[in-house]
């Protein structure tokens, strides 16, 4: 069967919510009024009621969605965790194709009656084909979200700290000064034959990444970065300036000085200005390499011209950025939570120690019995932690941490099938493994029943000799084929049905048409025979009468002598021709009135 998705809101309720959102959020504050027009016409706009259940947990993610009005509650196992307001995102992380983020791992339920801006995964994906400019925006807009999300959970603050902005040609003659004292020379020509190469030998982490890109887009991205090197104590990133262009370190080491702050080193495989370069900010600090360093250069004008040639391409490659900057910043949690699990841990086992020497020795048993009830209360092995100095979180690296704003890491949610005994029956609905969420399956019922109205209402009108028209649908799912087939043959049967009625009703004004010209044209020719009969009698009086010779129209022609009167005579002869000239007009005005009625008629 044929299910359509429909926008529920008017055109006029939808542009006012997005002139909203821009002004009063960060994800839509970029856009300008085309791009929403055209966010306008690539999602559908849904709305809910309060208690509508909007994700369920165990569920693929299988949209993307943005919430226009209302409140949204997530709740895991049954305790609230999370409220998403007006401008919010749902799938984003699904959407860059974040590990363990294509379940859904929250239960969601609308807190209030509200709308939601969605589009389905599968057709994100055909609209980078079909408008490569507006999704290399979207997905630019939704990995810094997304990074955003991850920074959030794990570092709790926010990924986009934008700096003061600086006037740039203040600094601009200082800064050319440095250069020019560090002895700063141009870009050495690429070499495109070395530079796949170069990224395969990127650490683990860079690599699995980049190995996950199809060859088409390795291509693509391989033939428009620059390769470039940089020597001991260069200068690469210059303070408040412009972050048109970010970098990959490649080999070697750079370091970026800040203020009140410990200076970050970025090693090999770690990314220079991406943050920057995403939100469109200014660098805040200067970097400068440690030693000789080889690095990809990457611009905006390079991912544009990427995007000419393929925005699917282009998509993929900030897709394959934001899931390496998300996994730097899980492994920054872990290192940290790590630690801090450590610090505990020894804490713990030196107050044991202190604690078995300080008081009196007691049997095995309750040794024990006291070892187990403290393992219980810190949730910590005592006897393996002498043993081997790890903490039980630093095995979380063989775990999927469960994203999208969950505050609980120490539970494995990814691994679990949220299904509660209440839900077998919906689960034997066909649509339930469909691989479509319980929203859009519930909003696909209700539109389905109002089709099924509409098309009783169409068939009465039909036998009533009226015609209703159908409005046209974009997103298109499609279920069973058998069903899908008959449906198609309906739709078909009945959009002929239409055409035929169509064609009936516009022949029919045609043959009324063109028996009305015809009266008319006879009723045209009729006076106009009158006119010019009357035109003839009138201009011959007026001619006989100024040659005073009506008397002579009296005598009858002498036809024993054959003897004419030359005037009457002529006139005669003229009247003869006058005829002949008007039989003639006649058939050709009958010509020239059948070809034109064949034409309208055919």
């Amino acid at each position: 069967m044929r299910v359509r998705l429909q926008s529920e809101l008017v055109k006029d309720q939808i542009m006012p919510a997005l002139e909203t959102l821009r002004k009063s959020t960060k994800f839509f504050s970029p856009f300008t009024q085309k791009q929403l027009i055209l966010f306008q016409e690539y999602f559908r706009f849904l709305s809910f009621k309060e208690k509508t259940q909007i994700t369920r947990r165990g569920e693929p993610v299988d949209f993307l969605g943005f919430i226009l009005k209302g409140q949204v509650h997530g709740f895991v196992e049954n305790q609230h965790k999370i409220t998403l307001a007006e401008g919010d995102c749902l799938g984003h992380m699904a959407c860059m194709k974040l590990a363990g983020c294509e379940v859904q791992q929250i239960d969601y339920f609308a807190k209030e009656d509200g709308y939601i801006a969605i589009i389905r995964l599968d057709d994100l994906r055909t609209l980078q084909k079909r408008d490569s400019e507006f999704s290399t925006f979207i997905y630019k807009q939704i990995s810094l979200f997304t990074l955003n999300s991850v920074s959030q959970q794990y570092l709790g603050q926010e990924y986009q700290s934008i700096p003061e902005q600086t006037i740039v040609e203040t600094t601009t003659k200082k800064i050319m000064f440095m250069l020019d004292q560090l002895g700063v020379k141009p870009d050495p020509e690429p070499n495109k034959k070395k530079k796949e190469k170069q990224i395969m030998e990127e650490p683990r982490n860079l690599r699995f990444f980049w190995n996950q890109l199809e060859q088409r887009d390795k291509r693509a991205f391989v033939q428009n970065c620059t390769l470039i090197e940089t020597k001991t104590q260069e200068l690469l990133v210059r303070a408040h300036q412009a972050s048109n262009v970010f970098y990959i370190v490649l080999d070697g080491e750079l370091i970026e000085f800040q203020q009140n702050q410990p200076s970050v080193i970025f090693k090999q495989g770690d990314t220079i200005g991406l943050k920057q370069f995403l939100i469109n900010a200014n660098q805040e600090n200067n970097i400068i390499s440690r030693m000789k360093c080889l690095l990809l250069r990457i611009t905006k004008s390079n991912l544009d011209d990427i995007a000419t040639v393929s925005g699917q391409s282009v998509c993929s490659i900030i897709t394959m950025l934001t899931r390496f900057e998300a996994q730097k910043l899980k492994e920054l949690f872990e290192k940290q939570f790590k630690d801090e699990q450590q610090g505990l841990q020894r804490k713990v086992v030196a107050l044991v120690d202190e604690l078995s020497h300080t008081f009196k020795s007691v049997s095995k048993k309750d040794q024990q019995s006291a070892s187990q009830l403290m393992n219980n209360f810190f949730e910590i092995d005592v006897n393996k932690m002498k043993q081997d100095d790890k903490s039980a979180a630093s095995q979380l690296e063989k775990q999927i941490i469960a994203p999208l704003y969950l505050l609980d890491v120490y539970k494995d949610l990814v691994a679990k099938r949220y299904y509660q005994p209440n839900e077998v029956k919906d689960r034997k609905d066909p649509m339930f493994e469909s691989g479509l969420s319980i929203f859009i399956r519930d909003k696909l019922s209700e539109q389905r029943t109002q089709a099924q109205k509409k098309k009783e209402e169409l068939k009465k009108a039909r036998k009533l000799g009226k015609t209703i028209k159908e409005e046209d649908d974009d997103i298109e799912i499609h279920m069973d084929p058998n069903q899908l087939v008959l449906e198609e043959l309906n739709n078909d049967y009945y959009k002929i049905v239409d055409e035929r009625d169509k064609f009936q009703e516009y022949t029919y004004l045609l043959e009324q048409q063109i028996k009305q010209m015809k009266d008319e044209f006879k009723e045209m020719k009729e006076e106009h025979q009158r006119m010019q009969t009357q035109i003839r009698k009138n201009e011959m009086h007026k001619e006989l009468l100024t040659l005073d010779l009506a008397s002579q129209l009296l005598q009858p022609t002498d036809r024993t002598t054959k003897k004419k009167h030359t005037l009457y005579d002529n006139y005669l002869v003229q009247v003869q021709e006058n005829k002949k000239f008007k039989k003639t007009v006649q058939v050709a005005e009958k010509v020239l009135t059948m070809s034109q009625l064949h034409k309208l008629q055919s």
